[in-house]
């Protein structure tokens, strides 16, 4: 460790070095900029990973900075470029703290920037185990190398480190991070996974309580995952936030077409201006309720912005019928409009679901005539804007829509009544051709 006197070089040093490689990829993501959480959880993270590695290079060596650990959690939080520039400011701040040689500054960033790319993408806590099992073997031929290149022998000490690091640090990285995750609402696409069970509490409650909500939810969520596979985008959170954004439909559920199953429209007895607060309440209840559950902060954004600030011009129609001098602001959603690509993506495939499914004969052609209207009408109202989406990427976006709800809202084949209703025949023809009613 070096002397007292050079904390100040050592501040200045991690200044500039938290500047190039941490301010400057937070810039270039925008979710740093929604949300002070995302900053000082990084943060947070960063200087608990500092002091780890430099108590565990003073007593363990190279070989055993938990370089795996700290730089899996940053890249599973963040992703992979995040992920890519912490290991460098680690390595940086280490290399000046712990007086390392150029040979040891060059393998602590190789280590860092390879365990940013193989869990870049990664979905399951089993896929944790099986890359720090590769960066194991990694480890062990540097070792075997480096031990080489000095013309040292082998100590079996620090072998021991090289090879049992990443495996331990995988084990301590899979229970650490629902707790990470719990506590700054931040959550890896593993967590997002998990939290796409439809078991999960709230979304059984959401299925006893709005089935008709529940339904329209889980369609939305293929439509919504498919369109951010089309575009680069996150499909997981995609699919998870597409699950979650109408839970506040929880509270008065029959105030909503989809759960009303032929029933009295409760809205028929009530003033437009009551109307427009009870669907206005459905969000600040999502809200409310994502907050008790501990949802991720984005799913919580999805809440509020999927409905942006568009009017609701049925009950806006019905108030000026009443008083034409109503102004179209107060029937508008109190929500922001879209801050994120994905958050986009839920606005245009929870109008588009709902309006292909009440077409009579849903064929391609005019599947791809009712998602060109709705996109292009939301386009049009500036809801987009601050979203990120590109043309490019509304155009594929449309493609994406397209082709999965033709896929799902296929026209039924028709079968010839026959004289013998329910014959094992049709039954045999309905299995063998899969065209039966599921």
């Amino acid at each position: 460790m070096r002397p007292s006197p050079y904390f100040v070089e050592l501040l200045l040093v991690s200044y500039l070095a938290s500047f190039v490689f941490l301010e400057y990829p937070m810039r270039n993501n925008k979710l740093f900029s929604l949300h002070l959480s995302y900053r000082l959880t990084l943060y947070l993270l960063v200087l608990f990973d500092v002091f780890l590695y430099v108590l565990a290079y003073n007593y363990l060596g190279l070989a055993g900075v938990p370089t795996f650990l700290g730089i899996g959690l940053i890249t599973l939080l963040f992703g992979p470029r995040i992920g890519a520039s912490s290991a460098v400011y680690h390595s940086i701040v280490m290399a000046y703290v712990a007086g390392m040689s150029i040979r040891s500054f060059a393998w602590l960033v190789g280590v860092g920037v390879l365990t940013a790319f193989l869990l870049r993408n990664v979905f399951y806590r089993s896929t944790v185990a099986k890359m720090a099992l590769y960066m194991s073997l990694v480890n062990t031929g540097w070792y075997v190398l480096n031990r080489l290149g000095m013309g040292l022998g082998p100590a079996f000490r620090e072998f021991l480190f090289a090879v049992a690091n990443p495996l331990a640090c995988s084990v301590i990285l899979v229970g650490l991070l629902p707790y990470v995750e719990l506590a700054s609402r931040i959550y890896s696409n593993i967590g997002l996974t998990e939290l796409g069970n439809l078991s999960h509490p709230l979304l059984k409650l959401l299925s006893m309580k709005a089935p008709g909500t529940y339904f329209h939810s889980v369609m939305m969520a293929n439509i919504a995952e498919m369109a951010a596979e089309s575009i680069g985008a996150n499909p997981v959170l995609a699919r998870t936030a597409s699950y979650y954004h109408d839970i506040g439909k929880v509270r008065r559920p029959e105030y909503f077409t989809e759960n009303q199953s032929g029933r009295e429209n409760p809205h028929e007895k009530l003033s437009p201006w009551v109307s427009n607060l009870v669907l206005n309440e459905h969000v600040k209840y999502g809200v409310e309720l994502a907050k008790k559950y501990r949802l991720p902060l984005l799913i919580e954004d999805v809440v509020v912005q999927h409905h942006g600030t568009r009017p609701k011009l049925y009950f806006l129609h019905k108030a000026r019928e009443l008083d034409s001098n109503v102004n179209e602001s107060e029937f508008r959603y109190p929500g922001i409009k879209p801050q994120f690509k994905e958050s986009g993506i839920i606005m245009l495939a929870d109008s588009v679901e709902a309006a292909v499914r009440s077409i009579e004969k849903p064929r391609p052609s005019r599947i791809r005539e009712v998602v060109g209207d709705i996109v292009n009408t939301i386009y049009n109202e500036r809801e987009l804007d601050e979203s990120g989406l590109t043309l490019k990427d509304l155009e594929l976006i449309v493609e994406a829509f397209t082709k999965t709800l033709s896929n799902m809202y296929h026209e039924r084949v028709s079968y010839p009544d026959l004289e013998r209703k329910g014959s094992p025949v049709i039954a045999n023809e309905r299995d063998s051709n899969g065209s039966g009613d599921t």
